[in-house]
């Protein structure tokens, strides 16, 4: 919009130009009388002329803009493309085409998403309606791997709902206040049974300071989740080596969240690509969507995503610092 503003700026001071010429000219050859009428009868008229053009070509610029950051927000609507010059109206009728396949994609993706909720909840239930049925059967040993299996199940189950209500209702879930030191505690004791199963590296639980944040539903256990996912993949290479998790409040009223390994780490060039979709620093398992998932859970909930090397010169840091709620507020707010 504002190329166009100095397209016509440009045109109006050609034809300003080009109306002064004339009236010099016409004073050189000794008619200042006359020079002076047409000064008095073409300025007006210059300046409406400028001034309706200005309105027809800008206000479809004015609502393609609107238009635009509608859409940053989620919210695709049309334009009419009947109105100003005839390139705003192939740019308006182009931007119509792409808000349409924008909207006609969306549509498709709530759709196979609350399929693919729907069926996955379904065998969740069943899953768990089995388990229940192996609680008669357990021994006194069994009953703590039951309880985090039924947890699991449980969690799985209200994601899944979620993601389903998102996708049939077409609304975000509404943020949650989240106890950070119970979610860090609750995924560590998970993580480490499953980890001591297999004989893999020790997991355990650093500095773990009281705080509060405000996420979307699962947000900080999905993190946790794919920090220790990585951290435990990596740490193979390197038997021994224990996997730290630490909350601690920090100055500036934000609380890191971090999962601290002992792998082979990455090179400053690998932490910039870390959050790419698809990338992976080595063939190890895996589909190199976790770090970019992550990415976009900590720009939707108003988190900063870090990777550091660690100080010893073995592993990687991963960070991820939330706002803390003190009194139920932002601090600043």
């Amino acid at each position: 919009m504002k190329l166009l503003r100095r397209i016509i700026i440009a045109q109006a001071f050609a034809l300003l130009a080009f109306g002064f010429a004339m009236i010099i000219a016409v004073a050189l050859a000794g008619q200042v009388w006359q020079a002076a009428c047409v000064i008095v009868v073409t300025a007006p008229f210059v300046c409406l002329v400028f001034w309706v053009s200005a309105r027809w070509a800008l206000r479809p610029a004015t609502e393609i803009m609107k238009t635009v950051r509608a859409a940053e927000r989620g919210r695709l609507s049309r334009l009419d493309a009947h109105q100003g010059p005839p390139e705003m109206r192939n740019l308006i009728a182009s931007l119509n085409t792409t808000s349409e396949n924008l909207r006609i994609s969306e549509g498709r993706h709530r759709h196979a998403t609350a399929d693919f909720a729907h069926q996955m909840r379904t065998e969740v239930q069943l899953l768990s309606a089995r388990i229940d049925r192996l609680a008669a059967y357990l021994t006194r040993e069994g009953g703590t791997a039951y309880a985090q299996t039924k947890q699991t199940a449980t969690r799985l189950h209200c994601l899944l709902t979620g993601k389903l209500e998102e996708a049939t209702g077409g609304t975000e879930p509404q943020p949650v206040e989240v106890d950070v030191a119970a979610v860090v505690h609750a995924r560590s004791e998970a993580w480490s049974a499953m980890v001591a199963h297999r004989g893999a590296s020790e997991i355990r639980c650093g500095t773990v300071d009281h705080a509060t944040i405000v996420t979307a539903p699962g947000t900080l256990e999905h993190l946790i989740d794919i920090f220790l996912d990585n951290a435990v993949k990596h740490s193979k290479s390197t038997p021994g080596q224990e996997i730290v998790i630490t909350a601690r409040v920090e100055t500036g009223g934000e609380v890191a969240i971090r999962v601290i390994d002992g792998g082979p780490g990455m090179t400053a060039a690998q932490r910039e690509r870390a959050t790419a979709r698809g990338w992976k620093a080595d063939p190890v398992d895996g589909t190199g969507l976790g770090l970019s998932i992550a990415d976009v859970l900590v720009k939707s909930n108003r988190g900063r995503l870090e990777f550091r090397p660690v100080p010893s010169g073995h592993g990687l840091d991963a960070c991820v610092r939330f706002p803390v709620i003190v009194n139920g507020r932002h601090p600043g707010t």
